[in-house]
């Protein structure tokens, strides 16, 4: 690759990161960082929304994203303003798996983190972390396979740990610990 690519890469990729950091851009990051788009109101989970918003929990300040990849129920926040509900809690809700109550706990779990200022998904961090998240995945399909070899199996097992160690480092507010903590991921 050339060097002047090179240079508008790592400058743009600077820029984008310092915007994020700013909190500007963060539902439309969410959707393109996370594969998600906007909740509609014609989803199963409405009667929950509503309930919690009229107890002053809710997402009402808040947006709120369907990430449409994601088949588990627990929802999380990205950021500090926008909640992501996954596609598996909304399909369970249509189909009757889950209650109306169940849903608003849920949901109001995943509100928590954000009234206290600790999400579990930073647009800058996971734009940073894309690379890794690509090694992890490709080698957790090889491990997948009957041809997985053993140091694909490694690291992804070992190298997303890493990562959520130094996230949650920097989240706690201890920076001494994240340098030291980055220094070991970028030497390993």
């Amino acid at each position: 690759m050339p060097a002047g690519v090179q240079w508008v890469m790592v400058v743009a990729g600077t820029v984008v990161t310092a915007v994020l950091f700013t909190g500007r851009l963060e539902r439309r990051s969410g959707m393109v960082l996370l594969r998600s788009r906007p909740l509609t109101d014609a989803e199963a989970v409405a009667p929950a929304m509503t309930g919690l918003c009229r107890r002053g929990v809710g997402p009402a300040d808040r947006d709120v994203l369907v990430a449409t990849r994601d088949w588990g129920l627990t929802p999380y926040g990205f950021r500090r303003r926008t909640v992501v509900l996954p596609i598996g809690l909304i399909h369970a809700a249509e189909t009757g798996r889950v209650t109306v109550e169940q849903v608003t706990a849920l949901v109001a779990h995943g509100c928590g983190p954000l009234q206290t200022g600790m999400c579990r998904k930073d647009p800058a961090l996971t734009l940073r972390t894309i690379p890794a998240q690509l090694v992890v995945s490709v080698c957790a399909r090889i491990a997948g396979s009957r041809a997985g070899f053993p140091w694909c199996r490694w690291v992804a097992r070992e190298d997303g740990g890493r990562w959520a160690r130094l996230a949650q480092s920097i989240a706690q507010g201890r920076a001494a610990i994240s340098a030291v903590v980055a220094g070991v991921v970028a030497l390993s």
